[in-house]
């Protein structure tokens, strides 16, 4: 290894919901970590069915305590994306 390469702890494949949940929980426990994602950030969820409501309520699927806002009591993913037309 170079002196430019840094050793990772942890390397998590996938910037979805589990993704952005264990790089935060890797940088709580001061790991050197890296996210790698194929597409944007909200990629998992765009690719979700268009008309997709979530089964869990917006409070539990929070990530790193970042709320998941829905005017419903389930989001639906129009929602989350901020889709105009719904």
């Amino acid at each position: 290894m170079n002196k430019t390469t840094k050793e990772l702890d942890v390397v998590i494949i996938g910037a979805g919901p589990i993704g952005l949940a264990c790089g935060i929980e890797a940088k709580k426990n001061n790991l050197n970590y890296l996210i790698i994602e194929k597409g944007s950030i909200v990629n998992s969820i765009f690719n979700y069915p268009t008309n997709m409501t979530f089964f869990s309520t917006s409070e539990r699927i929070e990530i790193g305590n970042v709320p998941f806002v829905s005017h419903g009591i389930k989001p639906t993913r129009r929602k989350r994306l901020n889709i105009t037309g719904e």
